[in-house]
């Protein structure tokens, strides 16, 4: 991918901070701020990381993220947790926060609350750099309170950035006008998005490739992504004839691993053998290695999201599917409506187990309807190339560069918090 002119562009010059989780937590916000540092480093920025953390995240002092150092640590749900981040990007070109909505009142850049407002809305006051927002999962009118903070964060950022359409839409339902709303997406990173469409390979009662069909769900272990439906899908699919192989695979996600460890995929395991399937359903641990991850992805027939959530916006594993060209069951979550809608896979209603069966197994037994859907897969997902994505991102931060002299002579934006005139912003 070039930029107009031919040349690919790059970030010489500009001086980036970036505000978010960073592995080893475990989440795929997580894996999109270490990404985008790497991208942005690799591209000649100077990247200012400053890494969220969470309470119980053992300290281990500044780490090295592809390159990257991180500058200062965000300390979520501690008073003034925002301060770090303050004192090392004030002065930078433009700073972009990767913000996920709390989940029941755990995760994102959140803390104790006063008058001033939540960590985060404090920083998006006081930064006086100009800032770029992206929303991961944008809440629906049923969580009022989630949509309030959002509308409030949307409206203080310089420029907000979502990930669909749907969030685009809530956004706007949140906010009002938003000044500089932009969707971009994420990136698939696993392997090009250019991959051979779906062959229409012969399925049970033909000849399978590898003796079994076989189907797949990767991505961070959460109960609400709901893969015991899956797993119960899967044993229903006894009338084909060759038992199908069902790989689920990924860590355990940190906020769930914290409450209750590894009490969810064990489950999964008692169901598997309750069901008499456990010799085909594999609960695999652990992380791969993203080459490993792509193999496994490649391999699949079908890739299976059976989550529960209403405020999925933006699925990282649902973009790594299309982009590899897989026909995708999933139940109707926001981001599959969007994205699957027009061939590339099969909705279902969350929960319906007997409709999941069937549709894992039109996939799996009709070959001229599965090749159909990945090639209508693999071209929804050439938006997700990574370097279309940086490059949309790139343009973005040459925009709001331009604020930065603007910025420094004019007022404040924003009304001064509470004993924030005496509060320096240096150490």
């Amino acid at each position: 991918m070039t930029a107009a002119g031919g040349s690919a562009p790059t970030a010489h010059g500009l001086t980036v901070g970036l505000v978010g989780p960073v592995p080893p937590r475990r989440t795929s916000l997580a894996e999109e701020t270490a990404w985008m540092a790497a991208q942005l480093a690799g591209r000649g920025a100077d990247v200012r990381l400053v890494a969220v953390t969470d309470p119980l995240d053992d300290g281990t002092g500044p780490l090295l993220l592809d390159g990257v150092r991180t500058a200062a640590e965000w300390r979520a749900g501690t008073e003034g947790a925002e301060r770090a981040a303050l004192r090392v990007l004030g002065d930078a070109d433009v700073v972009v926060v990767q913000h996920q909505p709390a989940r029941d009142g755990n995760g994102g850049l959140h803390g104790p609350d006063d008058s001033a407002g939540s960590p985060l809305v404090r920083f998006l006051q006081r930064c006086p750099a100009p800032t770029v927002l992206v929303l991961h999962d944008v809440p629906s009118a049923t969580d009022p309170g989630g949509r309030d903070e959002i509308g409030r964060l949307a409206r203080l950022a310089d420029v907000v950035v979502v990930q669909s359409e749907v969030a685009r839409r809530r956004t706007l339902a949140a906010a009002g006008e938003v000044d500089g709303l932009h969707v971009v997406p994420r990136a698939a990173v696993l392997g090009a998005p250019t991959a051979t469409p779906h062959s229409g390979t012969p399925r049970p009662g033909r000849t399978p490739r590898d003796g079994n069909p076989s189907v797949l769900t990767f991505g961070f272990l959460d109960p609400d992504k709901a893969i015991e439906d899956a797993v119960v899908a899967v044993a229903d699919l006894d009338d084909l004839s060759a038992p199908v192989r069902y790989q689920v695979c990924g860590p355990t996600a940190s906020g769930v691993l914290e409450l209750e460890g590894e009490h969810y995929r064990s489950g999964l395991r008692i169901l598997a053998k309750a069901l008499k399937v456990e010799d085909r359903v594999q609960i695999l641990d652990g992380y791969r290695s993203a080459a490993a991850l792509a193999a496994q992805l490649h391999r699949a027939d079908a890739v299976v999201l059976p989550y529960q959530s209403h405020d999925t916006t933006s699925s990282a594993a649902l973009v790594e599917a299309l982009a590899a060209g897989r026909p995708v069951v999933a139940t109707a979550f926001p981001h599959a409506v969007e994205l699957l809608s027009d061939g590339a896979g099969i909705l279902v209603a969350p929960g319906d187990r007997a409709a999941m069966t069937s549709a894992i197994r039109t996939v799996l037994a009709r070959p001229r309807t599965a090749s159909s859907m990945s090639a209508r897969a693999a071209e929804v997902g050439r938006q997700f190339h990574p370097d279309r994505v940086m490059e949309a991102y790139l343009e973005l931060l040459e925009g709001v560069q331009q604020q930065v002299d603007l910025r420094r002579t004019t007022p404040p934006r924003h009304a001064a918090l509470p004993g924030a005139e005496t509060e320096p912003l240096t150490a």
